[in-house]
């Protein structure tokens, strides 16, 4: 028994210690992000569901010919057999953030690894103890591994994403968890050295502290710089800043299927997934408001700078959503406050012209169909 003891203490110690400083440090901070903090609870409430089963798991794991220490034994594995994919699942919507209208599809792989785990209770089909209650493999043994294999995958794509988009420390940090922990899977079952536990936990600890930090300078919403980021960085770069942008949402015309929240934050993330795609270089991205989106652009010609600019407009005229936008050179060498005066003026020129062209299209419509109903009444 003390051998025991000593065993799940050593091989869950730094598990449970980082899921401790987790918990302190979220609890401590009531202004984290409330999306974030939901899917960071689950995926410790899952390796901590792991390491307690995972304990009792190992506490039955002696050689037996007792059908019930058998049958208890195939019941606690098969609970961790269906918790781990889970722990990457977690994983997964943490970096995702935003609500998906798929995300349901992304339950699918776990729920059928649940029910192949489960089935083991009836039928050997994933894996079984039996003959002195010896771990045997079925041919569907495999399948939490192929289930953690489908999010990694995701992972892997959404990490891109990240590069695509220049965040490039936080690709590169999701990269190095999934490392970490699709290597400590492979260790542990080769080898059975139960290191999942501990890597998850500490895992999910980095990208708590990552995500923490970077919350002083990213925009949770949109992933963009936020307005802290922009204010420290027009003071280091001041020297450096060619000119700005701005872009903001021009009204919102709403339907029957979408509240004026939802319309809302599509406009913003199809404004910043335009703008993102349009910039590049030494460009730094930001939302400064609720709806607004500035772009410094740091040792750029004039040329270059306007052709990035209209593409923008271009790009933004093809959208479901109308957007204004403000350009100014800081070729007065001002000030940023100047500049940044001079970009939301023309910026509010350019909404005054949209709202201008709105209300004249409205009225020529009025016009048309006033014209047709005179066509179609009858003759007298």
């Amino acid at each position: 028994m003390e051998e025991y003891v000593i065993n799940v203490i050593q091989w869950n110690f730094i598990g449970a210690a980082s899921l401790l400083t987790l918990f302190l440090f979220m609890q401590s901070d009531l202004t984290f992000d409330k999306r974030a903090r939901k899917y960071f609870t689950l995926t410790g409430a899952a390796i901590i569901l792991l390491i307690i089963f995972d304990a009792l798991e190992m506490y039955y794991h002696y050689p037996s010919d007792d059908p019930f220490i058998q049958n208890v034994h195939t019941v606690l594995y098969a609970i961790c057999y269906a918790d781990k994919p889970m722990i990457v699942m977690f994983l997964l919507f943490i970096i995702l953030r935003q609500e998906h209208k798929t995300k349901v599809l992304y339950w699918i792989p776990s729920v059928i690894n649940i029910i192949a785990a489960l089935s083991t209770l009836i039928c050997p089909w994933v894996f079984s103890y039996h003959a002195h209650n010896v771990f045997q493999r079925g041919m569907l043994g495999y399948t939490a591994h192929l289930t953690a294999l489908f999010y990694a995958m995701l992972i892997v794509n959404e990490s891109l994403k990240r590069f695509k988009d220049k965040n490039y420390y936080e690709g590169a940090t999701v990269i190095w968890i999934l490392i970490i922990t699709m290597t400590a899977t492979i260790l542990d079952t080769e080898t059975n050295m139960r290191l999942v536990n501990s890597a998850s936990a500490m895992c999910l600890l980095l990208y708590y502290f990552y995500f923490y930090f970077q919350l002083s300078k990213r925009d949770v919403m949109t992933g963009v710089f936020n307005r802290n980021a922009y204010y420290a960085d027009v003071l280091m770069f001041e020297k450096q800043i060619s000119a700005l942008m701005l872009f903001n949402i021009s009204g919102l015309e709403l339907d029957e299927q979408k509240d004026g929240e939802t319309a809302w934050k599509e406009s913003l993330l199809s404004m910043v997934n335009i703008v993102s795609k349009n910039v590049y270089g030494s460009s730094r991205i930001y939302r400064i408001k609720g709806d607004e989106i500035a772009v410094l652009c740091l040792n750029q010609q004039k040329e270059s700078i306007r052709i990035v600019f209209d593409n923008i407009k271009k790009a933004m005229k093809t959208s479901d959503y109308m957007f204004a936008s403000g350009l100014a050179f800081n070729d007065r060498h001002n000030g940023t406050d100047e500049l940044l005066s001079r970009a939301s003026d023309a910026m509010k020129i350019d909404k005054s012209n949209i709202r201008v062209g709105r209300i004249f299209r409205q009225r020529q419509l009025a016009a048309e169909k006033a014209m047709a109903d005179a066509g179609s009444s009858p003759q007298e």
